[in-house]
């Protein structure tokens, strides 16, 4: 989502910075840090939210060893090496993100969404996954104007006006199947691809084709 980039990262580096600050000078001090971490990760694991969980596995590890080894008397060489692994496990779980990324085709779908609908006047309602629409809007530096970007599971029976759905073919590839057998079936063109970049897919629709995809 990129408004966790935009508004709580920052916030969230601003008040966690001085907590991991305190807690690496001084972690006999605040026990309940890597307590906490250990409870979120115990959760996270629980939910099997991919691979972020053992991102914040590897960072309770490093917590729960910063406390037990604040024991040790050369305080300085613990907190040099202590910010320079929590530094690196961060650093990797982006890294990570550019070779395989969790969100692929992302430049594609923008530069879909900027062609189809930056500057347009006409009134339409795009319905996409929760993601795709966020970012969608992003594209559009939150100033979507006549256009709706809406979750595929918000749409009804009857959705006026001009339709379309926005699919990143290469997250859903078993609807990149469904929408090309409606295509096919759908030999009066109500159903086509408006614009296409490499694997992401601008359909124009009908409310019997969204329903569809909302059941599937």
């Amino acid at each position: 989502d990129p408004r966790h980039f935009l508004f709580i990262f920052p916030f969230a580096a601003i008040t966690g910075g001085h907590i991991l600050y305190a807690f690496f000078k001084q972690p006999s001090k605040f026990i309940a840090l890597p307590l906490i971490f250990a409870l979120a990760t115990a959760v996270i694991f629980s939910f099997g939210d991919g691979p972020k969980k053992y991102l914040y596995l590897l960072v309770t590890i490093l917590l729960v060893g910063c406390y037990i080894f604040s024991f040790i008397n050369d305080k300085r060489s613990l907190f040099t090496y202590s910010v320079i692994f929590f530094s690196a496990l961060f650093f990797t779980n982006y890294l990570a993100g550019f070779i395989k990324p969790p969100y692929p085709y992302y430049e594609d779908q923008k530069e879909v969404i900027e062609k189809q609908f930056s500057r347009k006047n006409y009134h339409a309602t795009i319905f996409s996954d929760d993601m795709s629409s966020e970012l969608s809007e992003f594209f559009l530096k939150f100033e979507p104007g006549p256009f709706k970007f809406l979750p595929i599971d918000s749409v009804k029976s009857n959705n006026a006006g001009t339709l379309y759905y926005l699919l990143n073919g290469d997250l859903y590839p078993d609807i990149k199947n469904k929408m090309d057998s409606l295509m096919k079936k759908n030999k009066d063109k109500e159903v086509f691809v408006v614009y296409r970049k490499n694997n992401v897919y601008l359909y124009k629709v009908d409310n019997a084709v969204l329903q569809i995809l909302k059941e599937n």
